[in-house]
């Protein structure tokens, strides 16, 4: 759960000890997280336009798009995600599925403008545009499993601080092959 029993994020080291970085539900609790990284994206997408699938780095995303597209892996098949208008989807990310020990897992999903959603466009360059928030912890910040999704047999997820994730996601996602 938090950084000790009184749910403080500071932790207190011995002498010659690294201190530990705060945890997210100790600076929730000191009302302390100023969500750093969280970013607000304008996504444009032409005709025949793609985003690979993938999982998100935060703990969710919230988007709303003027056209379909979105597409989700759901019990193993991949499923259009076509919200009411006007309407937001709210997505698991990678930080969710962390802090649940994997009960919440993030939502794997990509956009496909193939077929329908291309040849509505006709003579237009875009087809779909959507605008995102991604809320996402300061780098700083200690993201763990919280204590009532604990299994205590040694399959509980690990710690991570969340700019290390970030670093490492980012890195695997436009690394060249």
């Amino acid at each position: 759960g938090g950084g000790g029993a009184s749910g403080s994020s500071t932790v207190r080291r011995a002498a010659g000890e690294e201190e530990r970085p705060p945890t997210l539900l100790g600076k929730l609790r000191e009302r302390s997280e100023g969500w750093g990284c969280s970013r607000f994206r304008h996504s444009v997408y032409p005709a025949g336009g793609a985003c690979t699938e993938h999982t998100d780095y935060g703990v969710v995303t919230l988007q709303q798009s003027n056209a379909p597209g979105l597409e989700a892996e759901l019990n193993g098949r991949w499923r259009h995600l076509e919200p009411p208008e006007g309407c937001v989807l709210v997505l698991a990310g990678d930080m969710l599925e962390r802090l649940t020990n994997g009960r919440v897992k993030a939502l794997k999903h990509r956009v496909c403008l193939e077929g329908e959603a291309a040849s509505r466009a006709g003579e237009e360059d875009v087809v779909r545009q959507c605008n995102i928030f991604f809320l996402q912890p300061d780098k700083a910040t200690l993201v763990q499993p919280l204590r009532q999704y604990l299994r205590g047999d040694n399959t509980d997820l690990s710690p991570v601080k969340y700019g290390d994730w970030h670093h490492l996601k980012t890195r695997l996602a436009f690394q060249r092959s």
